[in-house]
């Protein structure tokens, strides 16, 4: 297995978000499998997230597990990977370069006394 691999499954399995509110913007990127171990290889590929679960599915007969990375860690998978991404290259690109605006133009507040 090599980042190559890693990349393909991602651009076919992974997901990327980027969540909104008033005070904070969270990078995430995640996929969810049927079975730990693709995941698992997933991981120790890029070198960042974990991997989690059993979680039961909605329908409750089902599991499946997890792997996911958010803020910094996520931005470390996207280095792992960039170039190599066919499909999920511009959106984690986008994702990414919001997520790094938003850090840049945060103003802190002084607590009142």
């Amino acid at each position: 297995m090599n980042l190559d691999w890693a990349a393909g499954f991602f651009d076919g399995e992974g997901t990327v978000g980027l969540w909104k509110n008033n005070k904070h913007r969270r990078l995430t990127v995640s996929v969810s499998q049927n079975s730990a171990k693709p995941l698992q290889l997933f991981c120790d590929l890029v070198g960042a997230g974990s991997v989690r679960g059993p979680y039961k599915s909605t329908n409750g007969d089902k599991y499946h597990y997890q792997w996911a990375a958010s803020g910094e860690e996520a931005v470390e998978v996207f280095d792992a990977l960039n170039g190599r991404l066919q499909v999920k290259q511009e959106q984690y690109t986008d994702a990414i370069r919001e997520f790094r605006e938003y850090q840049t133009t945060l103003t802190y507040r002084k607590p009142k006394s």
